[in-house]
């Protein structure tokens, strides 16, 4: 397949055609040469033909388009100009569009988009590639109006000088220890079918003098020979091309070596080359892990465009691996010229597919570690211009670049014409210093994280640059320099350590990063609320007990103002956590960190039943007459007040016979107060058990009252054995489970008989009025135990 590349310029040694030729001969020779893409000669045979009738525009058109071919872009503006101004009837329709190139390329901007518009308002629709010429165009001269507003202020592009670079072409420049490796197409010719062609040759230049040629083997003589890239164990991989055409190259990759004598050994073509399809422009690099890949550029099947940017990585002597394309950076138009800086970690190079100051601008990419690239960036101005500018190299020390530019002060290999050549520029940067503030923070509680050992490394070569302890604090302070690329290495015993990278291209100032560690442990997050009301519950203390080691003391957390805990947890252990509060139950839950599927942070929420023992206060329990032990004198009973309670509800209809008048009152009686106080006791005594789960020592306050029937003697004993069957019903609920408490004092009751001391006075105390002293219902309401208040115990 045949390739053009734009820096070689294939220069025909030109007939000369004597004085006493024709117009006609020089076009034929024009027109053969023109056909060849030979644009040089062409240009100078239409130029002898134009002398003959200077408004021939159809010699014009070609003498702009000649031109053009030859990067002759003042000439090619000037008759294409000449062209629009002349021709009325549009016999030249692609004359505004190419003119608007000649200004893009020249930096004229502003006329570069009138042009492009013109031939979009003329012309649209009558050639669909050149509407999207002129539609990119537009786009780019847009672009280039704004980036030249950007220019880098802290850079400075100059001209290598006088013997490095030539009237010739100039390129891939990198520097070799104390030398400077370079390529050019002046030195030695080829006798092709066309005529002479330049040939290109790698050279040494030292100490910035002038480059003496590196030799390869005589059978390589007549091939151009460019490119030279080298890996850190010496191999050299070279571009051998030889012409398909005036100044058409196909060219394969090769690897020799550099011998000291300044030359090459004997070169074996790469496995990677692609019969019929060019490969070219190779650049080694070595990775972190000292594993070699090659970047090249190709124009073989299956590309974006018509050149493409590709990879591929040594697996042994000449063994590569299938070539990658780097579809994220390669457009449709043409991607040149990749380097890479170990520095920055970023992939250079060049293309005319985006939008560009003119011709090929420089690009970068920074490269991720699965060699995915990405934040695609155009170098500013003065690196970038509206000329052509490819092979951008970054040197070790990161304080300069090297790349090449047909730019105006280029040496020309026809000043009149102001066409060809690229000359090697070195662009130097001030290096700018920043400041790094690197915190250092545990990743599973978010907490700053102290006496962790910071390292700053550089990613280019892994050297260790500083490092940073400290034991009281989190912030670590590095100074960095600008456009580099480094890593930081992070380390705390207990914890994996963590590398995180840093690129600071584009940074000024301070930088502040965030460094989390990791570890084996759990973070237990803890939450307590009200089990009733489902509220939020502060004050709770949480207390966590390591059950796989019982020599591990227990752990005690208080939040007064907020109901969230946080425990940190040991892998592979059992945990009880037990919650508390007063007026609360406390509550008990388990967890465990053995297995490899747990949440690194484990959720728990904890409720807490509350309990209010007087919230149900004072309770009254209604007797019958003289129960407990009818006519005992004792103060002692053993009866159970739930027993008496069931065997007076069925009294109520003998009352309501012997007092028919109250038997309204007396329903109201038996339904609201006797049962409804016996209720209300089961509901206390249910809280009464809560107190007690919840370990708060309690003191009731119970008394007994009788009505006046009896002798108030009689009645005081009556009230104490009132007091006892409730006592025993108390330790009778549900099977007994508050006896314990009754037994060990948890639970203390002070009771209180009043006898008749205390009852209404319009009380009926007569025996032979039974309706009255017995069955009415204040009589009945007399017949009591309350229940007063339950205090804690001091």
């Amino acid at each position: 397949m045949k390739f053009r590349i734009l820096y070689i310029l294939a220069l025909a040694m030109i007939t000369q055609i004597g004085q006493g030729q024709t117009k006609k001969a020089y076009l034929k020779a024009a027109d053969e040469k023109y056909e060849k893409k030979d644009y040089y000669s062409a240009l100078s045979f239409y130029s002898e033909a134009l002398a003959f009738d200077s408004t021939d525009l159809d010699v014009r058109y070609y003498i702009a388009e000649s031109a053009r071919g030859f990067n002759a872009y003042t000439t090619a503006a000037i008759n294409y100009s000449y062209i629009l101004d002349v021709d009325t009837i549009g016999t030249y329709p692609d004359a505004s569009l190419r003119l608007g190139e000649m200004w893009m390329m020249l930096g004229n901007y502003d006329e570069a988009l009138n042009l492009y518009n013109i031939y979009l308002g003329e012309h649209s629709g009558e050639n669909e590639d050149y509407d999207a010429i002129a539609q990119s165009g537009i786009a780019s001269a847009e672009y280039a109006k704004e980036k030249v507003l950007s220019a880098d202020e802290g850079l400075e592009v100059s001209r290598l000088p006088d013997g490095i670079n030539t009237p010739y072409s100039e390129f891939a420049a990198r520097e070799l220890g104390e030398s400077l490796l370079y390529s050019s197409h002046g030195y030695g010719y080829d006798d092709g079918p066309d005529g002479q062609q330049v040939l290109g040759r790698v050279l040494e230049s030292i100490d910035s003098g002038a480059g003496d040629i590196i030799n390869l083997d005589e059978v390589y003589a007549s091939r151009s020979v460019a490119n030279a890239t080298f890996a850190s164990d010496s191999t050299v991989i070279l571009s051998i091309c030889e012409y398909v055409g005036v100044d058409e190259l196909r060219c394969d990759l090769y690897e020799t070596a550099f011998v000291s004598d300044s030359t090459f050994g004997t070169p074996i073509p790469l496995s990677i080359n692609v019969d019929s399809s060019t490969t070219t422009q190779p650049f080694l690099m070595q990775d972190a892990g000292g594993e070699t890949y090659l970047y090249f550029v190709s124009d073989r099947a299956g590309g974006a465009g018509n050149l493409d940017i590709y990879y591929t990585k040594r697996e042994g002597d000449n063994l590569w691996s299938d070539p990658v394309n780097v579809t994220s950076i390669n457009t449709a138009g043409d991607d040149i010229s990749p380097s890479y800086s170990y520095l920055d970690g970023r992939l250079y190079w060049s293309s005319n597919g985006r939008p560009t100051l003119g011709g090929y601008d420089v690009y970068s990419a920074t490269k991720y570690a699965d060699y995915t690239f990405g934040d695609v960036v155009h170098l500013d101005a003065p690196v970038n211009s509206s000329f052509n500018d490819i092979y951008y190299t970054v040197v070790a020390e990161g304080d300069k670049a090297y790349f090449s530019s047909n730019r105006t002060g280029s040496l020309y290999i026809e000043p009149g014409q102001e066409a060809c050549c690229y000359d090697i520029y070195e662009a130097s940067f001030d290096v700018v210093q920043l400041d790094l503030l690197a915190m250092t923070y545990d990743l599973l509680t978010q907490d700053s994280l102290t006496d962790v050992t910071v390292s700053l490394y550089d990613a280019a070569t892994g050297r260790l640059i500083s490092t940073s302890s400290n034991l009281d604090g989190k912030d670590h302070t590095f100074d960095l320099v600008q456009g580099r690329e480094y890593y930081l290495v992070s380390s705390k015993p207990g914890y994996y350590n963590d590398t995180l990278a840093l690129n600071t291209t584009g940074l000024d100032g301070t930088i502040e990063r965030k460094i989390y560690l990791d570890s084996d442990r759990y973070a237990l997050d803890l939450m307590t609320f009200d089990k009733r009301s489902g509220a939020p519950l502060p004050g709770t203390t949480i207390t966590l007990i390591d059950l796989s080691d019982n020599s591990i003391a227990d752990i005690v957390q208080i939040n007064e103002l907020g109901n969230d805990y946080m425990f940190i947890l040991e892998p592979n252990k059992r945990y009880r956590i037990e919650a508390s509060k007063d007026g609360f139950i406390t509550s008990t839950a388990e967890v465990s960190t053995i297995g490899d599927d747990i949440d690194k942070r484990i959720k728990l929420d904890m409720y807490l039943d509350s309990f209010d023992l007087n919230i149900h206060l004072p309770v009254d329990l209604y007797f019958a007459n003289d129960q407990p032990d009818p006519g005992s004198r004792r103060t002692s009973t053993d009866k159970v007040y739930s027993d008496l309670y069931y065997a007076y509800i069925k009294e109520e209809g003998a009352y309501k016979r012997r007092n028919p008048g109250e038997a309204g009152e007396l329903e109201a009686f038996f339904s609201q107060d006797v049962k409804g106080g016996y209720v209300q006791m089961q509901k206390f005594y249910d809280e009464l058990f809560k107190a007690m789960e919840a370990g708060v020592a309690i003191e009731l306050t119970i008394k007994g009252h009788t009505s006046p029937l009896a002798v108030n003697k009689y009645n005081l004993v009556l009230g104490q054995r009132r007091v006892e069957s409730v006592k025993n019903d108390i330790g009778s609920y549900r099977g007994g489970i508050l006896n314990q408490y009754l037994e060990n004092g948890q639970i203390v009751i002070t009771d209180i008989s009043y006898g008749e001391e205390i009852t209404a006075p319009d009380v009926s105390d007569q025996s032979n009025n039974k309706r009255s002293s017995i069955y009415s219902v204040n009589a009945a309401q007399e017949r009591r135990v309350e229940i007063i208040k339950a205090t804690k115990q001091r």
